[in-house]
């Protein structure tokens, strides 16, 4: 009877040595299996990240790769660019103010933010202001903010306005008018005084605002 009381309690302690050591053995292969799909999934996730521009521009040493062509374009949709013949400045000097394409832009004259739909060239007192293109003057008018404007219509259905001239224009409307003619001379504008003395020159096409510089093919 001691003996196989005995044999049962061995046979016990057996069966629960077995069971400690399934157990840890499960144990063992599921954390071993979870680091591995931890690894996996990590390695996955870095070959499957996007990759932006700038790090697509760079090579393993570093040194950003050097294009071979380089894109350029205009404010001005192709079919609005006459390129009507070669145009020259309406004056000597450069331009102060670029076109604005739709964006505000401060005005230090007028202290608020507003749309530049022109192009600002410098010019002294008294310059003379040049016919950009052959064309025929279409309108001339006084304003008390833009002075004096003439408005001068040339090839491709382009209409250039000068503003800022003085009253003692050189032309009438419905004058035609050569390249390099003097239309009038350089006065005052007054909503751009503090600019100084300067000629405000727009440009239409098909009666779409253009970039000037565009338009007259000056970039």
């Amino acid at each position: 009877m001691k003996k196989m009381s005995q044999t049962r309690v061995y046979y016990t302690v057996l069966t629960v040595c077995l069971l400690l050591v399934v157990g840890v053995s499960a144990a063992i292969y599921n954390y071993t299996a979870h680091q591995n799909n931890k690894v996996e999934n990590q390695s996955t996730a870095s070959q499957t990240q996007p990759v932006s521009d700038e790090q697509a521009n760079v090579t393993a040493t570093g040194i950003p790769k050097t294009t071979e062509s380089t894109t350029v374009t205009t404010t001005t949709p192709p079919e609005l660019l006459p390129y009507e013949g070669e145009f020259i400045t309406p004056t000597k000097g450069k331009v102060i103010k670029d076109y604005s394409n739709g964006e505000m832009v401060k005005s230090e004259t007028m202290s608020d933010w507003r749309v530049h739909n022109g192009v600002d060239f410098s010019a002294s007192e008294g310059e003379q202001v040049l016919a950009v293109q052959n064309g025929t003057v279409t309108a001339i008018d006084k304003d008390a903010l833009w002075g004096v404007s003439i408005e001068l219509t040339c090839p491709g259905n382009l209409k250039v306005k000068y503003s800022g001239l003085q009253d003692n224009v050189n032309v009438k409307k419905g004058d035609t008018v050569t390249k390099g003619d003097v239309i009038g001379v350089a006065g005052t504008l007054p909503i751009e005084t503090a600019e100084g003395v300067h000629i405000h020159l727009e440009t239409t096409v098909n009666g779409k605002i253009v970039n000037p510089l565009d338009a007259m093919n000056l970039m």
